[in-house]
């Protein structure tokens, strides 16, 4: 997912005030978590930022989950305090 664009003055982009949320098609919202405790090929399951790229990743079920429902809508929600896995 390409990281949007900065939500303040200076022009940057805080990135503990973003969340990403996964609407399927039929069912309720629900936050992808950010997971930064282990590398996304290393057993993360939640999204992490790339800013090298400019872009977010999903890692593991999380990924899968996305994957599996391609009709679902993937937002990333600027404004909030991160969630992190629980």
């Amino acid at each position: 997912l390409p990281l949007p664009e900065p939500d303040d003055d200076a022009g940057q982009l805080d990135l503990t005030r973003l969340n990403v949320v996964l609407t399927p098609s039929k069912g309720q919202a629900r936050v992808i978590p950010q997971d930064e405790r282990k590398d996304c090929n290393a057993g993360a399951n939640g999204w992490q930022s790339d800013t090298a790229r400019g872009s977010l990743r999903l890692c593991g079920d999380a990924c899968k989950l996305v994957r599996d429902q391609p009709e679902a809508r993937l937002d990333v929600v600027l404004g909030c305090p991160v969630q992190g896995p629980s």
